[in-house]
């Protein structure tokens, strides 16, 4: 009996043991990890900051102090000011798989995710789904006019909301396709249509009741649109792209025409020859993000700069960029936001800061 509970008590320490020996390794492991956080964070240029790593950055929308991001695990609460998370969105319902996110006019966040567009004003939510008002529940992209309509992209169509009633457009209307990516109006108030994931009909533009179709057909890198840029008025510059296929092109408005003047590749001085985003700065400088090499910079002289991982950014896939009140550049990655304040921006493009 004596043997049988010394032989009990014996199994009972090493069970302890075992056990607080596991605990120690779990707690060294989460420590080693944190650790390696840190150092990510912290082996990055001066004026860089990396923000909520694991989260892929579809989209971003300034307001006022606020940050939002749009991810695929929902949409985050980011101080502006510090670049520190306030809190993830608690939406009444599932909202996940963001792809795009809008402050409009009146100060309402507009979000597009996999089951259709989530509202919030502050204090109420609101949500639309193909059962209601949109063609499709899939919803890419929101956008908003010079007349605040919002516009909003879908696999179905586009519908657009004036602020009591929606309506949609579809192939019927005069689209090329009915899958619409992204949507862009101009300072001539054209509405830009970018579809993805097809093999034809990629652009379609309404200009004055008058529809323009672009393909790789008649000039496009890519039928795959990402990403729409007004360089000025009558310049636009888009971005397209499929895996490591595409490129920008140029488009000018001539004689009531758009028509493409010119294309960028590797060639040009772009990171890859996928184009994921595009964005012109402060500066003058143009930033085209790529899909699985960095980002390139156009400095004004046309001079090219490309950041990647090596130099400081959180991914090499750069799906949203956007630019402050501050001139704080964000650029959301497929792992976390690589955020540069002015003078980062300014050495990134070869600006001279000393004066």
């Amino acid at each position: 009996m004596q043997k049988t509970r010394k032989r009990m008590i014996i199994l009972g320490l090493i069970l302890v043991s075992l056990v607080a020996a596991i605990t120690v390794l779990s707690v060294l492991e989460r420590r080693l990890v944190e650790e390696d956080e840190r150092r990510a964070v912290l082996d990055v240029p001066e004026g860089w900051q990396i923000i909520l790593k694991g989260e892929n950055f579809m989209s971003m929308a300034e307001q006022g102090d606020i940050l939002w991001g749009g991810s695929r695990n929902g949409v985050f609460k980011i101080d502006r000011l510090t670049g520190e998370l306030i809190e993830k969105m608690e939406f009444c319902r599932e909202v996940i798989y963001v792809t795009s996110v809008l402050v409009d006019h009146e100060g309402k966040l507009w979000v597009t995710h996999q089951e259709g567009v989530a509202t919030w004003d502050g204090k109420d939510y609101n949500y639309y789904s193909e059962e209601d008002v949109l063609p499709d529940n899939r919803a890419n992209y929101v956008t908003l006019d010079s007349q605040n309509n919002i516009w909003v992209g879908t696999w179905g169509g586009a519908s657009v909301y004036d602020g009591n009633s929606w309506r949609t457009i579809t192939e019927d209307d005069g689209l090329s396709d009915n899958m619409v990516n992204i949507i862009f109006e101009d300072s001539l108030g054209s509405m830009w249509f970018g579809s993805y994931i097809i093999r034809n009909n990629a652009i379609s533009i309404l200009n004055d009741g008058k529809w323009q179709y672009f393909t790789m057909e008649n000039g496009l890198p890519n039928n795959n649109v990402t990403s729409f840029l007004e360089l000025k008025e009558g310049s636009m510059l888009v971005g397209t792209g499929f895996y490591n296929r595409g490129g920008a092109a140029i488009f000018d408005y001539k004689k009531g025409e758009w028509t493409i003047e010119k294309t960028l590749d590797e060639n040009d001085g772009l990171a890859g020859e996928k184009v994921r985003s595009l964005f012109k700065d402060s500066l003058g400088n143009l930033w085209f993000g790529s899909e699985f090499d960095g980002i390139a910079i156009k400095d004004p002289e046309g001079n090219f700069t490309v950041l990647t991982e090596e130099e400081g950014l959180s991914h090499n896939e750069v799906l949203s960029i956007l630019q402050d009140v501050d001139g704080t550049l964000w650029l959301g990655t497929l792992d976390g936001i690589t955020r540069l304040n002015l003078d980062a921006v300014r050495r990134c493009s070869g600006v001279d800061t000393s004066t």
